[in-house]
């Protein structure tokens, strides 16, 4: 039995971001980098997304073994987050569900420097250095 649920719920929230799960705020930034690297590298972007499910294997079965097993007696002090660790982590965790849900912020924030990257990227010939067709 778990001895610190509210720890462990912010943390499979926390685990779930890592792995860009859909919905949280990882899973937006993973996207739209498999999917520009697919045009060029296929291959590499192919093993990308095998290597992402490998991953998010291991991260269960951390997750299984670090929350939801049995608690060593060593261990068996440790009490469940505060009222302030629980608000700054609980306001973390609303924040990857929100950018995650609603990225448009963020995306805004960057598209200007991003197209600005771009046009430079064009202009210097590096889509040619990076093996574009």
């Amino acid at each position: 039995m778990n001895k610190m649920p509210r720890y462990a719920a912010v943390m499979t929230v926390a685990f779930f971001a890592a792995l860009a799960f859909p919905g949280l705020s990882g899973f937006v930034s993973e996207m739209f980098s498999l999917l520009g690297a697919f045009r060029t590298f296929q291959t590499l972007t192919i093993i990308a997304a095998i290597t992402i499910v490998l991953t998010a294997g291991y991260m269960l079965w951390v997750l299984q073994r670090v929350f939801l097993g049995t608690l060593p007696e060593k261990w068996s002090s440790l009490t469940d987050m505060n009222g302030r660790e629980t608000v700054m982590l609980v306001t973390l965790a609303a924040i990857v569900i929100l950018l995650g849900v609603y990225p448009s912020p963020m995306l805004d924030l960057m598209n200007a420097s991003m197209n600005q990257l771009a046009d430079l990227m064009q202009h210097a010939g590096a889509g040619t250095m990076l093996g574009a067709r």
